[in-house]
């Protein structure tokens, strides 16, 4: 029995990640992606040493619509509403 239900609950994890990302991003999700990037930040920035530069804002945006399964393209959508700064460092690096 427990192997079963082991099974059926990897079965069902593997099928959530396999998933198409979220394209409609709600507010609460902004913010969600704003907060990892912010830590991501000062923690990359904590971390970096004299002779190594942290990653770029376009780093952990990424890592953090990955880790929430947004749709990045979306969630730029959104944030050039709510913060056109971070949108515009964000778009041109993503230009790049």
């Amino acid at each position: 029995m427990f192997q079963r239900n082991f099974f059926l609950s990897v079965l069902i994890l593997l099928a959530l990640q396999c998933g198409a990302p979220k394209k409609e991003i709600t507010e609460g999700d902004l913010k969600r992606v704003l907060e990892r990037v912010s830590i991501a930040r000062i923690n990359a920035n904590l971390k970096a040493t004299s002779g190594k530069t942290a990653p770029g804002d376009l780093t952990f945006f990424l890592e953090a619509c990955s880790v929430y399964r947004l749709d990045p393209d979306s969630v730029l959508k959104q944030l050039k509403v709510k913060s056109p700064a971070l949108h515009e460092v964000l778009i041109k690096e993503y230009e790049k």
